[in-house]
């Protein structure tokens, strides 16, 4: 993948044949930490497609590619930004992280001497969970 350049055309198709979180850093010419992409991968695009959203829903008519390519790319080292500064969990881009009304409770207490981990869904449901059987809840 390489960057875009001035006169290569509509940004459009460009961007429908990035398929890894690199190839936007690449095409976009934004440096990254490869160790924070592995880590906020689908977070750090997450938060680009929406940002992008934004622009292509206001984008003025005839603004041009170069500038619509400048725009994205600023979203892109925004998106990046944001994960080095906090956490996936702290901004709450997937479901999984917002939905905490039933978060789900495993411990294990090894001084008891079973070794089975007890499961339980907050406030609700308490059960232990044997592998040998098939009796619990989850």
């Amino acid at each position: 993948m390489e960057r875009w350049k001035e006169g290569a055309g509509s940004l459009d198709p460009a961007l429908s044949g990035l398929t890894d979180a690199e190839d936007y850093f690449v095409f976009f010419d934004v440096p990254f930490d490869a160790r924070v992409v592995h880590v906020n991968r689908l977070h750090i695009l997450k938060k680009f497609g929406g940002l992008k959203g934004a622009i292509d829903a206001n984008w003025p008519e005839g603004a041009g590619e170069v500038k619509r390519f400048e725009a994205y790319r600023i979203a892109l080292e925004r998106s990046y930004g944001t994960f080095i500064e906090s956490s996936a969990r702290d901004e709450k881009l997937f479901k999984v992280f917002r939905d905490v009304s039933n978060p789900i409770n495993v411990t294990f207490d090894l001084d008891s001497g079973n070794k089975a981990p007890a499961v339980s869904q907050v406030g609700t449901v308490s059960s232990t969970f044997s592998p040998d059987s098939n009796k619990g809840a989850v």
